[in-house]
């Protein structure tokens, strides 16, 4: 007898508007997680706070056709899994489980190579932590203790911790990969992973815009088998390297700028 899936975790893959950096180098100083930070350097980390609004995740046969400027995705070889016309928020810790609130269905046996997701554009980071070296934050305040605020990429920082507050995520909108590029390709553990940015008619965008919606198609390395016998469905994913910490300023102490960075994810049934 076929049994109802659950679906616990669900995240297929993230980008940013900037290209992928080496993970921070960290240090444990007994009492909290220090980073080292130098002039002119790029890195990622994973951030305190991580969240994404989930509108429609599916497993597919075949891999989707791309959408067009005048045509939406192909996924005519997909079974929905989950469904949300107004979205889902999910709030996204390592180690940590979130669910979805939506419609979800089973899908129909069979080995799926390819999964789908559509989430909104935009991305919510919250963090704050200390650094090896001192940062200053552009609005005159300086210090090892930097942490976000509600304006994407600018920081705050002070010689004493900052303590994180809902008010200080930001909120980030991905309108493009960079180089007025709205197709992005990357391999994460072995898995394709391919990203579109399409408007609110879900055609690929052809200039920036705050609306419309981020599309992932995943290439697994494993299939997907989904049987009579399946009874749950998990998609763990990690935040490793979900926020992304800019000092490419020559000045003394730099310039820190936080920005949203990239998540990806593991799918397993039982």
């Amino acid at each position: 007898m076929k049994k109802n899936i659950l679906v616990l975790l669900v995240v297929f893959f993230g980008f940013s508007n900037v290209a992928l950096s080496a993970a921070c180098s960290t240090a444990d100083s007994g009492t909290s997680t220090t980073m080292e930070l130098g002039n002119g350097s790029w890195c990622s980390v994973e951030p305190n706070y991580y969240a994404v609004t989930v509108y429609d995740m599916r497993l597919c046969l075949t891999e989707p056709i791309a959408p067009t400027s005048s045509s939406k995705i192909d996924l005519s070889s997909c079974q929905t899994v989950f469904s949300s016309s107004v979205g889902s928020l999910v709030k996204i810790n390592n180690g940590s489980s979130s669910s979805l609130i939506g419609s979800i269905t089973r899908p129909n046996n069979g080995s799926y190579q390819y999964g789908y997701l559509s989430i909104k554009k935009e991305f919510v980071i919250g963090d704050s932590r200390e650094y090896t070296l001192a940062a200053k934050d552009g609005n005159g305040g300086s210090g090892k203790y930097c942490a976000t605020t509600s304006t994407a990429s600018i920081a705050q920082c002070s010689s004493t911790p900052i303590t994180l507050t809902t008010s200080d995520y930001a909120t980030e909108a991905l309108n493009d990969f960079g180089g007025d590029s709205y197709v992005a390709t990357l391999t994460v553990d072995s898995d394709t992973i391919k990203a579109y940015l399409v408007g609110a008619n879900e055609h690929l965008s052809t200039s920036d815009d705050n609306n419309g919606y981020l599309l992932g198609v995943q290439t697994f390395s494993t299939p997907v088998v989904i049987t009579d016998d399946t009874g749950s469905m998990d998609t763990a994913f990690k935040v490793s390297t979900g926020m992304n910490i800019d000092t490419d300023d020559a000045a003394i102490p730099p310039l820190l700028h936080l920005f949203t960075g990239a998540f990806s994810t593991k799918i397993t049934v039982q």
